[in-house]
């Protein structure tokens, strides 16, 4: 029997190399919501408290000139965050004293899943659409930091078809990272600024709207994709919401 050639032993252990490594980098990459809550029960985790006193002073140090020079104080009293599916980016929006709308910053989506269409069920992995609140802060998210979307909401529970009420999902986040299935990953350092704005100015006082596109543009909404007749109710709420933000966006 011949024995194999010298340079195909060599790429056969390359080969046994290289393959358990890119497996590893992977799951490292992938597999953040199999490992990291592990990691964090060995290790402990950290409080929403903590990290601020951590990353506050530099976020605070990217909000503080912006709004300084929008006339306003630090923090806003109140926040609206735009997400535009279709654009992919993520608007950060407050009021001045006089109620009107001030775009405070704009962040690249970096990674999104699904297509236009508000999400219907668990594992379909679109990201919702819709008028949602901040439940809460995640300080140790596999995702570095995360911000909860209050999805389902009543309205999503309501408008739900029937088979689907009891498996409508849950666990979005607007994150860190550069991956993401059915969630808005902005990357880490524009978390980390976010992340601190909400917690400074309340989560009570956070106001998110996630678009298929954006819908302060005249559309026509039998265009999108999955169109039925409860998506005009549902792209009218969005709309009527999103127009007073009429600004161009501004990119820092």
């Amino acid at each position: 029997m011949a024995k194999p050639s010298p340079l195909k032993s060599q790429k056969v252990r390359l080969a046994i190399l290289i393959i358990p490594f890119v497996a590893l980098m992977l799951f490292y990459q992938f597999g953040r919501s199999v490992w990291v809550p592990i990691k964090i029960k060995l290790t402990g985790g950290q409080t929403v408290a903590q990290v601020i006193e951590t990353i506050g002073p530099d976020a605070r140090s990217y909000w503080e000139p912006i709004v300084k020079e929008k006339g306003l104080s630090y923090p806003p009293k109140s926040l609206t965050l735009i997400a535009l599916k279709k654009e992919r980016k993520l608007e950060v929006w407050t009021t001045s004293n006089s109620g009107t709308p001030v775009q405070l910053s704009t962040f690249d989506i970096l990674a999104k899943s699904g297509t236009l269409g508000p999400k219907r069920r668990e594992h379909d992995g679109q990201i919702p659409e819709g008028l949602y609140k901040v439940p809460g802060l995640n300080p140790n998210s596999a995702y570095h930091l995360s911000i909860k979307v209050d999805y389902p909401n009543a309205w999503d529970r309501e408008h739900a078809n029937e088979e689907d009420k009891n498996s409508l999902g849950g666990d979005i986040f607007i994150h860190g990272k550069s991956v993401s299935i059915g969630c808005i990953a902005i990357g880490d350092p524009n978390i980390e600024k976010l992340f601190t704005l909400v917690a400074d100015t309340g989560k009570e006082n956070i106001t998110i709207i996630i678009a298929p596109f954006d819908m302060r543009n005249n559309y026509d909404p039998r265009r999108l994709p999955l169109y039925e007749l409860w998506y005009r109710d549902l792209y009218e709420n969005i709309t009527e919401a999103i127009r007073p933000y009429k600004f161009l966006a501004i990119h820092f």
